[in-house]
């Protein structure tokens, strides 16, 4: 349950953020990354399937926008496109059940931490994608903390 009302803080921080982005690449993100996270919310069995696979989408879309925007510097690029494929990349083996998806899940602690200190410490220079950026960190967190559970029982 904790899980989902932070995630769920995240999709309304997107959500204000989504009306003062002026990118609209990075308004689809945000849009597709609230949309997933309301119908993972729905009690609904298929729709939680559903908002996985347009969250998974979003991610790709993020991985995208880090490799086509120029006109950012190298850095963020690294870390807008690693963060998400590495969040991608683990909710993929976790979703067809490959060996090494809980290990990998401990690795998201990194991008989570990176975007949370880059965002504090140069939130200026991210206005445009500090909405998924931090929906794709609080998902990274709770992917983390859900592998930390997983390790203890």
């Amino acid at each position: 349950m904790i899980y989902k009302i932070l995630i769920s803080l995240a999709g309304l921080f997107a959500l204000v953020r989504l009306f003062k982005t002026t990118d609209n690449f990075a308004r689809a993100i945000m849009a597709a990354q609230i949309s997933a996270i309301a119908l993972t919310l729905l009690p609904e069995k298929t729709l939680n399937f559903a908002g996985l696979a347009l969250f998974m989408v979003s991610l790709a879309m993020v991985i995208i926008y880090g490799f086509v925007k120029k006109e950012i510097p190298a850095v963020k690029q690294i870390l807008i496109s690693g963060s998400a494929f590495l969040l991608l990349l683990t909710l993929t083996f976790q979703m067809q059940h490959w060996p090494g998806a809980g290990i990998l899940g401990l690795t998201l602690a990194i991008p989570a931490i990176a975007i949370i200190t880059q965002l504090i410490t140069h939130g200026g220079s991210y206005k445009n994608e500090m909405g998924f950026l931090l929906v794709i960190a609080f998902a990274s967190g709770i992917e983390f903390a859900r592998r930390i559970v997983w390790l203890l029982n």
